[in-house]
């Protein structure tokens, strides 16, 4: 009899330590909406920031670059995808941030994930600012798309740490 109640009970708690969670996040998930306009994601480095990088402006100065990669999504098998973007070195070349000072990059984006990478990587061509995937726009958190920019790193065994809804880009 016990353990027909287990089950519901623990998702009520899950469902709770989830809306807590949320409700927790929320400054910082309004914070880092603050001052953008879609498609902007902010570069910062300790607190600083550097720099915005603007879809339209990569878009207008940068020619889109087409790579296919998997995406391995929790639960099904890996899918193939042509993802349009530009490298993410080349996006911090046009808003002129010199990278080569830093060693690491935290990707965070507007649900509050947040994921790592490093300059190996982005030197290896590794780090790809996405705005389309399979010939269509990305679309915004609200409209039920992963963008306007997710970061994908591409040859990602598990696609853990891509990052859709990217809100900033933290070097350090």
């Amino acid at each position: 009899m016990k353990k027909k109640f287990l089950i519901p009970v623990i998702l009520i708690a899950l469902a709770v330590v989830a809306g807590v969670l949320l409700y927790m996040n929320r400054d910082y998930i309004k914070d880092s909406r603050e001052g953008l306009s879609e498609g902007q994601v902010k570069v910062v480095s300790q607190g600083e920031e550097l720099g915005i990088i603007d879809l339209n402006r990569l878009k207008v100065d940068l020619a889109m670059v087409t790579v296919e990669d998997q995406i391995n999504a929790s639960g099904s098998d890996a899918v193939s995808h042509v993802f349009g973007g530009v490298y993410l070195q080349d996006a911090l070349d046009l808003v002129g941030i010199d990278y080569q000072a830093y060693t690491d990059i935290t990707f965070r984006s507007l649900d509050g994930y947040a994921s790592a990478s490093n300059m190996e990587e982005m030197e290896a061509d590794k780090l790809f600012l996405v705005y389309e995937i399979d010939g269509a726009a990305t679309k915004s958190m609200e409209d039920g798309g992963s963008g306007p920019l997710e970061v994908v790193i591409l040859g990602e065994t598990f696609s853990q740490r891509n990052c859709k809804y990217l809100s900033e880009i933290e070097l350090n």
